[in-house]
């Protein structure tokens, strides 16, 4: 039999949350730019299920000053947003100077084409889902980019005790 504790069961937030704080996961919060209520749905459920908070935007204008006033840790960018603007957004967020460095994943309709899915990445996805979602694969693919979110903050606490030192050493 598997040691610990199972998996939070699906919709139980204060399960999710105690066992990431068993694990000494930190809390994410997630930025969602969606363009159907649907997705919204299942992003939703599958954040909050995995002890992170969810903020959804529903347009890429809103997106983008949720970003800019909540620096999250990840994003989830629907390529339908505004029409076609969900990677024009993601482009905005890569180059927007908070950081280039937080998890991106782009969602795309099932029949994006293989091309489509490449300029997602090429516009700074690392990872890429096609709808429509399904909230375990979906938690999956999170948990994922959790740990790339958990690298950079790691990585960003050396970077500014180094500047600190040479700050402290020029004075």
């Amino acid at each position: 039999p598997p040691e610990g504790p199972g998996p939070p069961a699906a919709g139980d937030g204060s399960s999710a949350a105690s066992l990431q704080r068993q694990r000494g996961d930190a809390m994410l919060t997630v930025l969602h730019a969606a363009a159907r209520s649907e997705d919204v749905a299942v992003v939703r459920q599958a954040v909050e299920s995995l002890g992170h908070r969810a903020i959804c935007a529903r347009g890429a204008a809103e997106a983008l000053a949720q970003f800019d006033a909540l620096r999250p840790q990840l994003v989830i960018v629907d390529t339908d947003i505004d029409g076609a603007g969900g990677l024009d957004l993601l482009r905005k967020i890569r180059t927007s100077g908070h950081s280039p460095w937080v998890p991106a994943l782009v969602t795309a309709p099932a029949s994006a084409a293989h091309a489509e899915l490449a300029a997602a990445q090429d516009a700074g996805a690392d990872d890429c889902l096609v709808k429509p979602l399904e909230a375990a694969t979906l938690a999956l693919r999170l948990r994922g980019l959790q740990r790339f979110a958990a690298v950079h903050s790691s990585l960003q606490g050396i970077v500014d005790n180094v500047l600190e030192a040479i700050i402290t050493i020029d004075a």
